[in-house]
């Protein structure tokens, strides 16, 4: 035991901080790449969302880590997390409601996205790197209990669209650690993201409406198309069908049939002149003659019983 003790001792004697800076640029992914150190344990992470957006930003966490999704906001949300053109999730969320856990166990980068709001968006590094940070407000970051060794500083920054598959980060500088902690680090930000495949982003296709304007055709407004005219042509045309039912009656008179024909052949005279819309007659006049043979009808019949 007392050896095991010692052991410890020496392996942590030397565990440095590695502190640095990368000009002022936030939400920088940032970790060291070396000699092999400790297995990074799985851990919770959380990601919550609130003023419309997701927070943190950017988070880096061992593969097999749980990420737990809280919706702090007032609006409803969903939390679609994507791995390049691959959906790996999609957890709709409401105010207040209960909280929801994924578990990210492959390594890459994970977006995440409201398909409700496409203004919100954040990104999970999914990594075995056992030495990491991610930038604060200032573009600072500090890295705690790293060994004696030689490392690359590797770094990454969001890319531009929602679902570049984007190399795994860019060596900014290298650094030796012996026994003590190093010179603080200027780090300039890593303005290329290097793609080992571009993938190209999806366009935006909306959802087919309900009804499309063809749908319509039947019924759109035809001839004529001036305002002032359609006006006159309604009201004379009422008039018209007004004399036309007093010569229906008449007419049914001479030929010495019943009432109810002339009733019933008004009717049809008001559905056809209703349905000239799909000659292309302007829809107001069409509506005009109709209503005016139903009401010619109507007035004229009761007048002649």
């Amino acid at each position: 035991m007392r050896w095991l003790v010692a052991v410890l001792t020496i392996s942590t004697a030397h565990a440095a901080t590695v502190r640095g800076t990368v000009a002022a640029t936030p939400h920088v992914a940032i970790w060291l790449e070396g000699p092999r150190g400790p297995v990074p344990q799985r851990r919770a992470a959380r990601l919550d969302e609130v003023w419309m957006s997701f927070v943190p930003k950017v988070q880096l966490l061992p593969r097999g880590s749980t990420l737990v999704l809280s919706n702090r906001d007032e609006e409803s949300h969903t939390v679609h997390g994507r791995m390049g053109n691959q959906s790996l999730f999609n957890l709709a969320t409401v105010p207040r409601g209960v909280e929801q856990r994924v578990t990210l166990d492959r390594p890459g980068v994970v977006t995440f996205l409201c398909d409700l709001h496409r203004e919100m968006r954040a990104y999970v590094l999914v990594s075995d790197a056992a030495f990491t940070a991610v930038t604060d407000v200032s573009g600072a970051f500090e890295i705690a209990g790293v060994p004696d060794g030689h490392y690359r500083v590797r770094a990454w920054t969001p890319p531009g669209t929602a679902h570049d598959e984007s190399d795994l980060g860019e060596t900014l500088a290298e650094v030796d650690v012996h026994g003590a902690d190093p010179a603080p680090l200027a780090l300039k930000p890593p303005f290329a993201i290097k793609a080992d495949r571009p993938v190209a982003s999806p366009a935006f296709v909306p959802d087919p409406p309900l009804h499309t304007p063809s749908d319509y055709a039947p019924i759109k407004p035809g001839w004529p198309h001036t305002g002032w005219l359609v006006q006159v042509l309604s009201a004379l045309g009422i008039l018209l069908v007004l004399a036309g039912a007093v010569a229906n009656y008449k007419l049914v008179a001479r030929l010495g049939w019943s009432k109810v024909a002339a009733v019933l052949l008004g009717c049809a005279m008001a559905i056809a002149s209703g349905l000239t819309i799909v000659l292309g007659l302007h829809g107001a006049i069409a509506i005009a003659l109709g209503f005016g043979w139903f009401i010619g009808t109507a007035v004229f019949g009761a007048s002649e019983t």
